[in-house]
């Protein structure tokens, strides 16, 4: 049995294992959570807006601390799987399933064009996001910008609008355009 669940892969194991777990719960007749998508945490694709919908692209990690984050298709591998872990104030560490490191701007750099990389979480400032809800989808304020952008802060960005694997996701000011704009689709953690 292992070895067969070793061969369907760690995505399909989760939901293999989801799967199991509800109809254990059905058949005792315990309730089930809302969140019962994922057992093992809240993970999703965080997805660009910017991206075409027949080929969506979706965050994604190098997988080592320090190199930046970039878009790449949305193929549910580990190194495109986020938790928005809710921190308080409003705020979530957008942690990596690939390393549990946490998404970060790089030295809390304030410029458009600031670095964003995963990097071992520890609470900061440059590793707190805020979600601005909108029709659109969402974008991702880190909190140590805030105040940047008369006030508007800095989001998190494909770079020049790119529809290309590869392209760099940034910080840049808060503008409201569709490169700056996000969708989950895993479980949201309250």
């Amino acid at each position: 049995m292992i070895r067969q669940l070793e061969r369907l892969g760690r995505q399909n194991t989760r939901l293999l294992m989801v799967a199991v777990l509800f109809a254990a719960a059905v058949v005792l007749g315990v309730q089930t959570p809302a969140f019962a998508a994922s057992p093992d945490g809240y993970w999703g694709q965080l997805m660009s807006r910017n991206s075409d919908p027949r080929y969506p692209k979706c965050l994604t990690t190098q997988g080592d601390a320090g190199l930046s984050v970039y878009q790449d298709y949305c193929t549910n591998d580990s190194w495109k799987l986020w938790h928005l872990k809710p921190v308080g104030g409003g705020y979530y560490n957008v942690v990596s399933d690939w390393d549990g490191h946490c998404l970060d701007v790089y030295a809390f750099n304030h410029d458009n064009y600031g670095l964003v990389t995963t990097w071992p979480c520890k609470g900061y400032t440059n590793q707190q996001w805020s979600l601005g809800m909108s029709s659109s989808g969402f974008t991702l304020k880190p909190r140590h910008a805030r105040y940047d952008n008369g006030g508007a802060g800095k989001c998190l960005d494909v770079f020049a609008f790119s529809h290309n694997n590869g392209a760099p996701v940034v910080q840049w000011d808060c503008n409201g355009a569709i490169n700056q704009f996000w969708s989950y689709d895993g479980v949201w953690e309250t």
